[in-house]
């Protein structure tokens, strides 16, 4: 789980979508992370991700991760990885 707290958490907004943000599912996470470590994964732009994730933010429609590192949520547009072929976060904990 973040560190960010969730009055914080719920001020942001994916910068494609406009949608609310949450927190990554765990199983997600680890998901994105294995892929990382070998080299499977790329971000909006088709760029190889090669830092592992602390954590991450996923838009309410699942479709877009943003990653934390140290701390520090990343909103931009560019290092949003797509979860086309992950599984998506539960629409009735956005709601």
């Amino acid at each position: 789980m973040t560190n960010i707290t969730d009055g914080v958490i719920n001020l942001l907004q994916c910068p494609l979508t406009k949608q609310r943000l949450v927190a990554v599912e765990a199983k997600v996470l680890d998901h994105v992370n294995d892929k990382i470590r070998h080299s499977e994964l790329t971000n909006r732009l088709g760029a190889i991700v090669s830092d592992v994730l602390d954590d991450g933010l996923v838009n309410a429609s699942g479709a877009w991760l943003y990653p934390v590192r140290d701390s520090m949520v990343c909103l931009l547009t560019d290092e949003a990885i797509p979860l086309d072929e992950f599984a998506t976060v539960d629409q009735e904990d956005i709601a």
